[in-house]
């Protein structure tokens, strides 16, 4: 299924794919279904605690750089 998604989205241009999966994926996180939809797809999440400068977090976070470039 990644490699049909893949070409779909490498036909568009960047920033317009860029813009489609924020948005996309805002559209899921504000209704109940979208929710659920994205924690099946995540599937369970264990806690890995993660302690940086002094903070402490419950998982390890990672986002590719410059995909939340204007931090939406």
């Amino acid at each position: 299924m990644y490699s049909l998604i893949r070409k779909i989205l490498f036909v568009r241009d960047a920033e317009a794919t860029h813009d489609s999966a924020l948005h996309s994926l805002s559209f899921l996180q504000s209704c109940k279904v979208g929710r659920a939809a994205l924690r099946l797809m995540a599937g369970e999440i264990p806690e890995q605690p993660v302690e940086c400068m002094g903070l402490r977090f419950r998982h390890p976070v990672g986002l590719a750089a410059g995909f939340d470039k204007d931090a939406r």
